[in-house]
Order: structure tokens, then C-alpha cells, then sequence
């Protein structure tokens, strides 16, 4: 009984994983600028590891080692996280200032540990929580919700980590340098200089043909724009005007890309069509690669080195982003669940 048990689940795991592979590969192939290559890399990676322990089921000592490595990695990586975040969030305000955008990565060091003193709390009170049903669902919808979110980052975070390590065409006719913040108003900043050096080696390597495209708009606070910060940055690097097209009335990601592939197609005379590179941070490139499929712009994400200090928050920032370009369906998913919670109550 047991061993046909543990064979069909076999079998389960198997047909799930393979299901899974399967539909990041065509994915991916189809589109590698998805969301959903994520999702499906995530759940390949679990369905394959639960394969391999059924599998090795006969073999005590490594099946008991891959049901413990979860157990122990988890709270583990939790806590390393954690630490990471506290210490990249102090560090972002010092050299950045306190802003809310800087404070991020330290909520969420902090509230890794709310988390689990809620957790702690709600188990240890010396009570059977079956006779409080409202405690029970609360800390079981608690439990699902940082699941769901946890789930998604990781998938979000992997995926990012491999687009930014795709090979990308560096041979191009257009190279958009995404603008950011500049020093005392009118000057680049040490992160928006990386993106332009950045962009510089990839003209190089293209052989010096392609047209700059700075892109940002002027802040409430600025002096110029960034797209004007941009160009005379790069004319102090010996780029002549003829390269430069700026895109100057920007204000958010997806306007920059939408604003520049407006300049690129009323620029462009050649009988193909233009081939671009979008040039920003490391961990700013997937979303923008999402946005720039997202309005039909054939474009490869370059990413520049980031400050390690700076990454956490960065990305942070990245995935609630993201979060919310997807918010239908982040919704539907808690209207399954409460549904499910519902009907689940009632039989009880």
C-alpha cells in the first residue's frame, strides 16, 4: 500500500514538473520579457525537488536530508534576509537620506520579525486555537498571505537575477539611458553616471552608430532635465549632438520608454525595422523589459552595477512595482481564498 502510494505520488510530482519545464521553455522562448517565465521556472524547481525525494524514497538517509534541508533553509534564509534588509535600509538612509522610498528594505527586515512573533504569539498563548475559529483563520490567512508573497519575490527575484545575465544584441541603432535624480539640480548622479558609462561601452562596442536617447524629465526640484544632464555628459565624452535624440518630458518608467520609442519611430528612415537596447540598473531591467513589451517596443534590457547597500530596497521597490501591474491578479487570488476560507467554515 505504502509503496504504490509513494510511486503514484512519484508520478504526480513528475507530471508536474514536466508540465511546469515545459511551459517556462516555450515561454521563454515565446517572450523572455513575461512575468510568468518566473512563476513557472519556481514551480518547475519545487516540483522537481519533491521528484527527486519520492524517488529516493527507498534510500532513508537522503530521502530524511532533502525533507529537513527545506526546514532548515527556510527560517534560515529568513533570517539572513532579514539582517540584510536592517542593515541595507540603515545604510540607504544614511548616504541617501530618509526617504520613504530608502526605508523600505529596513520594513521589511523588521516586519520578517513581526511576522513571526505574531506567529509565536498566536501559538503559545497555552489555548486550543480550534475553539477560537477567528484566531485560527486569521493566523491561517496570515500564514497563506506571506506565503503567496514570499513565493512571488523569490520567483520575481531568480528571474530577474537570469534576464539580466541573458546574452543581449549590443549592435543597435538606438541606446535609451534611463534618467534618475540629479546632484544639486543639474549635475548626474554617481548612480545615473554608471548608466550612462554603461551605455558608452555598449556604443563602443556597437561600433559607435547608435543614437543616444537620454530620457527624464525635469523634477519639481531639478534645474534641467535629466535628459539634458544626460547630454552633457555625454558630450563631455566626446559623443557628437548628431548621436543624441533627448527625450525630455518623462516622468516614471514607462513613460520613458513610451515617450523615447515616440522620438525613435518618427526618427527612424530605414526600410527594417530599428533595433534599441534600454540602458538602466541591474535590478531595474526586467521591469522595464516589461514595459517595453507591454507598448511593442522590441528592446534588450543592459543593466549597470548597483551599490550592494542599495539593492535591497532597490528591488523591494522592483517587485511592489510589479505587484501592482499585476493587481487583478493578486486580488483574485485572496477572493479564492476568502471564498475557499468561507466555504471550509461553514463545515466546520
Amino acid at each position: 500500500m505504502i509503496f504504490s502510494v509513494i510511486i503514484t505520488d512519484m508520478y504526480i510530482w513528475l507530471a508536474a514538473a514536466v508540465l511546469f519545464t515545459a511551459a517556462f521553455i516555450i515561454s521563454f522562448i515565446v517572450e523572455k520579457r513575461r512575468f510568468r517565465n518566473g512563476i513557472y521556472l519556481l514551480f518547475a524547481m519545487i516540483f522537481w525537488y519533491l521528484q527527486i525525494g519520492t524517488a529516493l524514497s527507498g534510500r532513508g538517509a537522503m530521502l530524511s536530508m532533502l525533507g529537513i534541508l527545506p526546514l532548515i533553509l527556510i527560517p534560515l534564509a529568513s533570517i539572513v534576509f532579514s539582517a540584510v534588509f536592517i542593515w541595507a535600509g540603515i545604510v540607504t538612509m544614511k548616504r541617501e537620506g530618509l526617504r520613504l522610498k530608502n526605508s523600505l528594505a529596513l520594513a521589511a527586515g523588521i516586519g520578517i520579525w513581526v511576522f513571526y512573533a505574531l506567529c509565536v504569539i498566536a501559538v503559545s498563548g497555552g489555548e486550543d486555537l480550534s475553539s477560537h475559529p477567528a484566531v485560527l483563520y486569521g493566523l491561517i490567512l496570515l500564514v497563506l498571505i506571506a506565503c503567496f508573497y514570499i513565493f512571488v519575490f523569490v520567483a520575481f527575484f531568480f528571474y530577474s537575477l537570469l534576464y539580466t545575465q541573458l546574452p543581449k544584441r549590443i549592435r543597435c541603432n538606438y541606446i535609451i539611458i534611463h534618467g534618475a535624480g540629479l546632484l544639486g539640480g543639474n549635475k548626474v548622479t554617481p548612480l545615473l553616471a554608471r548608466r550612462i558609462d554603461k551605455a558608452l561601452q555598449v556604443w563602443k562596442k556597437g561600433g559607435e552608430k547608435a543614437v543616444f536617447v537620454p530620457s527624464g524629465g525635469r523634477g519639481a526640484d531639478e534645474l534641467i532635465s535629466e535628459a539634458d544632464a544626460i547630454a552633457v555628459y555625454l558630450r563631455g565624452r566626446g559623443v557628437p549632438e548628431s548621436k543624441i535624440l533627448k527625450e525630455d518630458r518623462s516622468g516614471t518608467t514607462l513613460e520613458n520608454i513610451r515617450n523615447s520609442k515616440e522620438l525613435m519611430d518618427a526618427d527612424w528612415t530605414g526600410e527594417k525595422p530599428y533595433r534599441c537596447v534600454f540602458v538602466t540598473n541591474n535590478y531595474h531591467v526586467f521591469r522595464t523589459g516589461i514595459y517595453a513589451r507591454r507598448i511593442g517596443l522590441k528592446a534588450d534590457g543592459v543593466g549597470c552595477r548597483t551599490a550592494m547597500y542599495y539593492w535591497p530596497g532597490a528591488f523591494i521597490r522592483e517587485y511592489v512595482a510589479v505587484m501592482a501591474m499585476y493587481k487583478w491578479a493578486v486580488v483574485s487570488v485572496f477572493i479564492l481564498w476568502g471564498i475557499l476560507a468561507g466555504i471550509s467554515s461553514m463545515h466546520m
